[in-house]
């Protein structure tokens, strides 16, 4: 199976309309602010606010999938093979480094974490079909167009220490001018988690 941008828009649209049943203000983190963006051009009277935690570059939704990431796509979608490269991708001690290494204070990801984000690697159906949809771009989308014609408050929050929350505020707030932006101290790309009581101190200012 393939997950596309499409897919998460519209899974984010049936669950606020057939469990929460009214207008949600929605928070998400990383890659997944695209899917609530494309969410809220579909239908904006479900959401109340967006509110973004250090969302990826717009520009990097303009990736597509080439024909190196279709060819990794298919290797990955096979057995034998597939499985052996998505365990030595989801293997702890990657895991740890990857997440990590965008923490400010290395000492906040503990083992805890590392034991949730092993077992998110591991559950459901098919794992090692989100996984390559993700890193092979299928996931990705231009979302410029649909973010300019938002009109729902839409804040980032951003950690202190992420060398690209500047840029990525800048691009956000060139494409719609109405956005507010939030930095948090002593964070780098997780300050929900890194500095979490900075960081609802802030949030509830919106909610």
């Amino acid at each position: 199976m393939t997950y596309t941008n499409h897919i998460f828009a519209q899974l984010i649209c049936d669950f606020i309309k057939a469990i929460i049943g009214k207008r949600t203000t929605v928070i998400s983190s990383g890659n997944s602010s695209a899917f609530v963006i494309s969410a809220c051009d579909n239908d904006s009277t479900l959401f109340e606010k967006i509110i973004l935690i250090s969302p990826e570059k717009l520009s990097k939704g303009q990736l597509i999938p080439g024909k190196r990431a279709r060819t990794y796509k298919a290797i990955l979608s096979m057995s034998v093979l597939g499985n052996l490269l998505y365990n030595i991708a989801t293997f702890r001690w990657n895991i740890k480094y990857n997440v990590r290494s965008d923490f400010y204070r290395k000492d906040r990801f503990t083992k805890d974490m590392l034991d949730k984000c092993y077992e998110a690697a591991h559950r459901g159906l098919s794992p090692k079909s989100l996984y390559s949809s993700i890193v092979c771009f299928y996931t990705k989308k231009n979302i410029k167009f649909e973010l300019s014609q938002i009109d729902n408050s839409i804040v980032i929050f951003e950690g202190r220490y992420n060398k690209d929350a500047s840029i990525i505020i800048k691009e956000y707030m060139r494409v719609n001018p109405a956005i507010e932006s939030v930095i948090i101290d002593d964070s780098n790309k997780y300050p929900h988690i890194e500095n979490d009581r900075d960081f609802l101190n802030s949030l509830s200012i919106y909610l």
